[in-house]
């Protein structure tokens, strides 16, 4: 989306554009958000619950949804992106109660299929960051984790399969500090002790689901 902006920098807030990315095999359509003279495509997003995220392997590898509404990109997609250099994370989460906070990381990767879309997360920028680190800290480091679903368990816990427990998708350690792929779940029961499974960002609001998030990445 960068790259889409620096070609059309008359271009304002969001779109959706077909991208080609080096390694690829074919183009296929991202969303973007243009703010401050960059462009970032967005890697998952939540909004209304319309769109069922506990899904396996596939669905995720290839990615599933509505680039106008909720969808997560497909990380096969996501390791293309990310393969051509190196690239920042910057994650939206808006509660129910409050305003939108942010967490930023310097450094973001996937590596392939082979290597279960581990992820590669680090250099996180506290001085713009009003949502804590909840990716990399030393309290849960997701940092070189497999991403795991419920029919592909990659967790830590050899006793346990976080994805089938929290009904949902991510890189689960034991099992976890985040996880934004979870169930819906609506306010006021949101803001309750809601039970582990919804939409987490600990090192915010520990026990309370959040009602958007957005993942987006750029050079």
């Amino acid at each position: 989306c960068d790259d889409v902006y620096s070609q059309q920098p008359s271009l304002v807030h969001e779109g959706i554009f077909r991208i080609k990315p080096r390694f690829a095999s074919e183009s296929f359509d991202v969303k973007c958000i243009f703010e401050n003279n960059i462009g970032w495509t967005v890697i998952q997003r939540r909004i209304n619950g319309t769109i069922d995220f506990y899904r396996g392997w596939n669905d995720y590898k290839n990615g599933f949804g509505d680039l106008r509404t909720e969808f997560w990109l497909g990380n096969e997609k996501i390791h293309l992106l990310t393969n051509q250099g190196r690239y920042i994370l910057r994650i939206d989460l808006q509660p129910w109660n409050s305003p939108i906070h942010i967490a930023e990381y310097g450094k973001f990767g996937l590596d392939n299929e082979n290597q279960n879309y581990k992820i590669h997360i680090s250099q996180f920028r506290s001085n713009i960051s009003t949502a804590g680190d909840s990716l990399s800290s030393l309290w849960d480091n997701t940092n070189g984790i497999s991403f795991s679903t419920y029919d592909r368990d990659n967790d830590n816990l050899f006793y346990d399969n976080c994805a089938l427990t929290y009904h949902g998708a991510w890189w689960f350690t034991n099992c976890f500090q985040s996880h934004l792929n979870g169930a819906y779940i609506r306010s006021p029961l949101a803001l309750q002790n809601t039970p582990r499974n919804g939409l987490h960002w600990n090192t915010y609001q520990l026990y309370h689901s959040m009602k958007q998030t957005t993942m987006r990445i750029r050079r």
